[in-house]
């Protein structure tokens, strides 16, 4: 392996969310919309939460449906089969400039 000095790119350190931090954002997205018609104040705050507490990444989340619920011992469980991605369209007959996908996940411990 090259060592790190010489790559073109340099590595990028991740961050992660603070519990405490973590803990206001739940409270947040949680909260009850003033209007009656609409159960939250924001409309993703549950997915939100969801992604919070089960490290999923987002095109993971955007990408399950109704068979990705399975049952798992004795409960209901997620199986991530797919990723939604956005591309670029190199469709030389199409108009829109991006489409999406849904490859399977970058890494076979995702599945």
């Amino acid at each position: 392996m090259p060592e790190e000095s010489v790559l073109p790119v340099e590595t990028k350190e991740i961050s992660i969310i603070p519990p405490e931090h973590e803990q206001i954002i739940k409270e947040i997205a949680k909260e009850p919309s003033p209007n009656k018609n609409e159960r939250y104040l924001y409309r993703f705050g549950p997915a939100i939460v969801f992604l919070l507490n089960t490290g999923l990444r987002g095109g993971e989340l955007l990408a399950l449906g109704q068979s990705s619920i399975v049952p798992f011992l004795g409960r209901h469980g997620i199986k991530i089969t797919h990723t939604l991605s956005r591309v670029k369209n190199r469709e030389a007959d199409s108009k829109k400039r991006t489409k999406t996908i849904l490859p399977p996940p970058k890494y076979p411990n995702s599945l």
